[in-house]
């Protein structure tokens, strides 16, 4: 997974092989040789995206720790909540207690 600069989101960078460009060079014999060689040797591998080809990783891997860094908070959030959830249950039965207590 890279961080596409074009597009500025994290996307797998892929080649797409043009059946339509091998046909055509299939036509002259070695052009179908051509392409295949073109292919494998020096086309590069773009955002499925924007079609960028300009990718880096230091921007990627901050991301994936700002969003390591949101799921962290999320979790004490979700920690607090049900630490406060419980408080208000004890609570809720320390009142019921003492209200069957009065009765």
């Amino acid at each position: 997974m890279k961080y596409c600069t074009a597009c500025n989101q994290n996307v797998t960078p892929t080649k797409k092989f043009s059946i339509l460009w091998f046909l055509i060079n299939c036509l002259w014999l070695i052009g179908g040789l051509v392409y295949v060689l073109y292919y494998f040797m020096f086309k590069k591998k773009v955002c499925p995206i924007c079609n960028g080809s300009q990718f880096t990783n230091s921007e990627g891997i901050a991301i994936e720790n700002s969003f390591e860094n949101q799921v962290g908070e999320f979790n004490n959030k979700a920690d607090d909540y049900i630490a406060r959830k419980k408080q208000e249950i004890e609570a809720l039965k320390e009142q019921k207690r003492l209200k069957k207590l009065s009765n």
